[in-house]
């Protein structure tokens, strides 16, 4: 760019057309189409200071015509190429074809006016020593290719830089794998042979070695290749981020390193002399100490090993952690682990201390139940509606209604052929409650079934109707675990009688006689039929 600015006017036509091209192209080439430039002007013929310049003048329709209906009007001759249309100062074949035109092709309407005004000039010889010093002085590309055996390196790093320690890792975007230039970065490491990365001046620098990299103990850079010659250590970012679950937020002149699956910051890092330094929360070399021995990890299994690299007799000495690392594995297979592994297990050692292996085999967090008993019978009845069955009764029922009172936890079954039965069904008890205990129903609770929806009914009773929120049964819980103990006791009575499955109602409808009937903690002892005819 400074040397295009350095050109003196009569250049102003090539220095706008490289100026034009994209990409700009290299000060070689730049420099070729001003030596190309100054031979036209020299073979050129000055014209007078008063012709206008013009360029891309276009021809319209009425003045072609208007020079056809003038035959009086002669057509100017070259005096070089003896061609019509164009006088010796603007004849190509003289003077040289525009890079936007062929060679040889003279059916063209676009004329090219050279600057009338521009004169012959010639580089002094200081200008021409000024030129090439500064094309030996030219910096090299920003890139390093890479031998096809290093997956394509691309290097967008500067040759030097000031006040950067050699310890520190620069973010690069454009590098296709990490670099470090220190073999006390990396945790494992193995030992290369014949291959390098090629400069754009042909000159080869030796990679010696490839191996894995703890940033900390959060960020791990596997594939890592060391160059001994390199004075910096590369990041890539596309590794970095394609082998760890991070992501990347550049701030201003600062960038943030954040954990996806943990929504926590890990890294952070500033520009610095126009490229991205990570500040390492842990030193990597704290954790180059630590050497695998006698464990090496594959994809599928894990293999004892006592020639692959693995971990320091120091930081094993804990049966706890071993449980940790192995998965939280049962007492048995981490005994058989030691025995492999150089790691004390104490005999007394148990996993029943450990208190993340009963969470880990939850399904659902526990649901804390908020019910609570009546003082009243008839204060709350609980009902719902279990079934179908897969096979009918002898009378044709495959469901059942569940009532249950809160007070004494006395149940009333009624079979039933369809869902559509429950509302002639709980019409009936309340019948039942007003006849037999002189008293009406004040609540009813109920999931959202569409048979349970009795709204007329309940409100000509003044009954208040609660219902469960959607997707929540722990909410009509009672009911819910009734239907439960009656299941698992008529299932009893079914084995034990022998009797075929069609009877299953009489199974249920039994259990629920035995039920009201057995002594109850929650009724001081005392069974449901008692609690509720006292």
């Amino acid at each position: 760019m400074l040397f295009l600015m350095g050109l003196n006017e009569g250049y102003s036509h090539i220095r706008g057309q490289i100026l034009l091209m994209d990409p700009i192209p290299p000060i070689e080439k730049g420099f070729s189409l001003v030596l190309q430039e100054e031979k036209q002007q020299e073979l050129g013929i000055p014209t007078n200071s008063n012709d206008t310049p013009t360029a891309f003048a276009y021809k319209s329709g009425n003045d072609a015509k208007s020079r056809t209906n003038n035959p009086t009007k002669e057509r100017p001759k070259c005096e070089h190429c003896g061609k019509l249309g164009h006088i010796k100062d603007k004849c190509f074949k003289l003077h040289g074809y525009p890079t936007h035109l062929k060679q040889g092709n003279s059916n063209t309407n676009v004329n090219q006016v050279s600057d009338k005004s521009a004169k012959a000039f010639q580089f002094t010889t200081d200008q021409y020593h000024q030129i090439l010093s500064l094309l030996q002085n030219q910096p090299s590309s920003n890139c390093i290719e890479s031998n096809p055996i290093v997956n394509g390196l691309l290097l967008s790093i500067r040759p030097s830089f000031n006040s950067i320690p050699s310890t520190k890792w620069i973010l690069d975007s454009g590098a296709s794998t990490h670099v470090a230039c220190s073999l006390s970065l990396f945790k494992t490491y193995k030992i290369i042979k014949n291959r390098h990365v090629t400069l754009p001046n042909q000159s080869h620098i030796p990679v010696c070695g490839i191996g894995t990299v703890y940033l900390d103990q959060d960020i791990v850079l596997k594939d890592v290749i060391y160059v001994p010659q390199f004075q910096y250590n590369l990041l890539s970012i596309n590794c970095l981020l394609k082998h760890n679950s991070l992501s990347l937020l550049f701030i201003s002149n600062k960038f943030i390193l954040q954990d996806i699956l943990h929504n926590k910051m890990i890294g952070a890092g500033e520009a610095v002399q126009g490229v991205y330094l990570l500040n390492q929360l842990v030193n990597p070399a704290s954790l180059a100490s630590v050497n695998i021995n006698s464990v090496c990890f594959s994809d599928n299994s894990l293999n004892v090993n006592s020639n692959s690299a693995s971990v320091n007799s120091t930081c094993t000495k804990d049966a706890a952690i071993w449980h940790s690392r192995f998965g939280h594995v049962n007492d048995t297979v981490l005994k058989i682990l030691s025995n492999k592994i150089p790691f004390s297990m104490p005999t007394s050692y148990s996993s029943s201390s450990c208190h993340i292996c009963p969470i880990s085999k939850f399904r659902k967090l526990p649901f804390v139940s908020h019910n609570n008993f009546c003082s009243t019978p008839f204060d709350l009845v609980h009902c719902d509606v279990w079934g179908p069955y897969r096979l009918s009764t002898y009378n044709s029922m495959r469901y059942f209604l569940t009532l249950v009172d809160d007070h004494s936890r006395f149940t009333w079954i009624h079979l039933l052929r369809t869902k559509a039965e429950a509302t002639s069904a709980i019409k009936s008890f309340f019948n039942l409650i007003h006849t037999q205990f002189g008293v009406t129903i004040k609540q009813l609770r109920s999931d959202n079934a569409k048979e349970l929806a009795l709204v007329d009914f309940l409100k000509d009773k003044g009954t208040i109707h609660q219902f469960s929120c959607v997707e929540r049964p722990q909410q009509n819980a009672v009911v819910e675990r009734k239907h439960q103990h009656l299941l698992s006791v008529a299932r009893a009575l079914y084995y034990q009688s022998k009797i075929p499955l069609i009877f299953w109602g009489d199974c249920v409808t039994t259990t629920a006689f035995l039920i009201n009937r057995m002594p109850s903690p929650n009724n001081n002892n005392n069974s449901p039929y008692l609690a509720e005819h006292e």
